[in-house]
């Protein structure tokens, strides 16, 4: 029994080195009317130390019916269309930037509206296995910070 507990010990260094894993920052997601039943989020998603390739697979939050990962396209007229994706690729040793007028995560049905100076959990699954969960600060529509990297959100004159 001893050395089963010191074969499973021994091997967690492993287990942890082994998972790459996948990482958000920058998460946010603006102020919406106080009638508004849509919303969106936004947000890096990072694989650096990843040796696969990764997907967004699904995000779920409380404070919404239904949270999906969308994309906006144009089409030859110019005319931006926006969809729902199945996932949402993570490549690896790359930043996954989901932003205004691009990819970002829909948050359908909100239960309240979102009011600027509030933060909500987003729990996102990746394909690989991973889920993670991110607290969402909610922004006013004209916070200097939007689109700042955090470390110097401080910078944002």
């Amino acid at each position: 029994m001893r050395y089963l507990l010191l074969l499973v010990l021994s091997l967690l260094p492993l287990a942890a080195y082994a998972h790459d894993g996948v990482h958000a920052k920058n998460a946010y997601a603006l102020e919406t009317a106080a009638d508004a039943t849509v919303g969106a989020v936004f947000m890096d998603i990072t694989a650096l130390q990843a040796t696969e390739n990764d997907a967004l697979l699904k995000a779920v939050t409380p404070i919404a019916d239904v949270a999906e990962i969308h994309t906006v396209t144009t089409d030859d007229m110019g005319v931006a269309k926006m969809r729902a994706l199945d996932k949402l690729p993570i490549p690896m040793k790359e930043t996954t930037s989901l932003k205004q007028g691009g990819d970002h995560i829909m948050l359908k049905g909100l239960h309240a509206p979102l009011v600027a100076g509030t933060i909500f959990p987003l729990t996102l699954t990746f394909e690989r296995g991973e889920i993670i969960t991110v607290d969402v600060p909610v922004k006013a529509m004209n916070d200097p910070t939007i689109g700042v990297p955090a470390a110097d959100a401080h910078h944002g004159h």
